[in-house]
């Protein structure tokens, strides 16, 4: 049992996002106590001075939720299940396919087993408030559920879902009322505001060395962008132009959106949107806040905080 718990644990560091969780053999949900609210479908963003994250969520089945995390450049991908116990909502997420594991050989995979990990979920509106409670729960005595220990007391529960049910019950009242915050992220422009930048493409470089080669996909409305910093180091995109207001604004996708994604109506709810100030004689880009594009649909003025952002990139288009 403890060599299968290394190998339950290592595939949580790799695949999870999300530190201070307790990976659970087991799932918390069973048949009787799946239920599914379309308000949850949507993107919602936490913010603060040290930390940005993106949950999204959409639908995969009658009962089942395809939940993207993204902080930062590192995404997560889960299948994840809302359940109720006593009333109280409850969120089980189980790893997806990750880009993490793709450079991964099958003989390593192989012997990677997937975890469950479990928060209390409380959705207001626009508004959305998670709780990852097993660890305080747990932190006074362990033994309350079955576990195995392994690498420095690392805990891997391995109750039946009968039995996490049953303790997440009889603790609730434990649970800390306040959680991580999310506010729901709104859809700032359609299909009919796209328009296709043909001059955008190519490759750019700034006096720094940075580089942006930027070439077309789909059907002449889309683009698939590198970005190689000054340390070689790549980052690849999607992405696509939209009219807001007087704004040329590049809708920017970390991944490229799944038919899930499609499906559940996000096509048109970016990571992040960026200015295009200029293009000719150099590209000028920089990075506009969702909370500025809103204002900037509400007609009101750019803040003073985006208006003294730095430069995302500027450059020369290369011969």
């Amino acid at each position: 049992m403890k060599a299968n718990t290394k190998k339950i644990l290592l595939f949580c560091i790799i695949a999870t996002v999300i530190t201070g969780c307790i990976p659970s053999l087991h799932p918390l949900y069973n048949d009787q106590t799946l239920i599914f609210d379309e308000a949850l479908i949507g993107k919602w963003m936490f913010k603060d001075k040290d930390d940005v994250q993106i949950w999204q969520f959409s639908k995969a089945g009658e009962k089942e939720y395809e939940l993207r995390i993204l902080q930062g450049e590192k995404e997560g991908r889960f299948a994840a299940h809302l359940l109720e116990l006593d009333g109280k909502t409850y969120l089980d997420l189980y790893p997806a396919e990750n880009k993490t594991m793709e450079n991964l050989n099958d003989t390593y995979k192989m012997h990677l087993v997937s975890a469950h990990t479990f928060l209390k979920l409380d959705l207001n509106g626009q508004n959305l408030k998670i709780n990852w409670f097993m660890n305080k729960l747990l932190e006074n005595d362990p033994n309350q559920l079955k576990h195995e220990k392994v690498n420095d007391d690392k805990i891997i529960l391995t109750a039946s879902t009968e039995e996490l049910q049953r303790f997440v019950i009889e603790h609730s009242k434990e649970i800390d009322p306040n959680g991580t915050e999310f506010t729901k992220m709104e859809q700032f422009f359609t299909k009919e505001d796209v328009i296709f930048e043909e001059k955008l493409l190519g490759q750019w470089q700034s006096e720094e060395g940075d580089k942006i080669f930027v070439k077309n996909i789909g059907d002449n409305n889309g683009y698939e962008i590198t970005y190689a910093g000054c340390d070689e180091k790549e980052i690849k995109i999607t992405a696509i132009t939209a009219k807001i207001r007087d704004l040329t604004m590049l809708a920017v996708y970390l991944s490229e959106p799944t038919d899930n994604e499609i499906e559940s109506g996000q096509e048109y709810l970016p990571d992040a949107f960026f200015n295009i100030e200029q293009i000719e004689p150099k590209l000028v880009l920089r990075e506009v806040d969702y909370e500025d594009v809103a204002g900037i649909l509400q007609g009101c003025p750019v803040s003073k905080s985006h208006q003294e952002n730095v430069f995302f990139f500027v450059g020369s288009l290369k011969q």
